[in-house]
């Protein structure tokens, strides 16, 4: 029951999906979120210093950067080698380059 329910959930078909039964729930979290935005953050923040996330930030953004060297050069490796626009082979190596693709 577990694991249909989980299918379910990942299936391409979005008819009944969460946001998708009526449009009131998407309109609400857009007006929650323009009013955090313009009006209750401020308020919250007003009295308390900014936070100092520069350290963070340059661990975050030398990860991403390093994920996406890696991901790309796997990926231009896996082109030049493996694909063929003539013909459609099916291989393993094909298969990845597609899902990596085109998700």
């Amino acid at each position: 029951m577990f694991a249909s329910t989980i299918y379910d959930f990942f299936t391409a078909n979005p008819i009944g999906k969460y946001l998708n039964r009526n449009e009131y729930q998407c309109y609400g979290i857009l007006v929650g979120y323009v009013l955090f935005v313009t009006w209750l953050g401020p308020s919250w923040m007003k009295a308390r210093k900014p936070f100092d996330l520069k350290i963070p930030m340059i661990v975050y953004n030398f990860f991403m950067s390093a994920f996406n060297f890696v991901s790309m050069t796997q990926l231009y490796t896996l082109t030049i080698n493996e694909w063929d626009m003539r013909c459609y082979t099916g291989s393993p190596e094909t298969l990845q380059i597609v899902q990596s693709n085109f998700g």
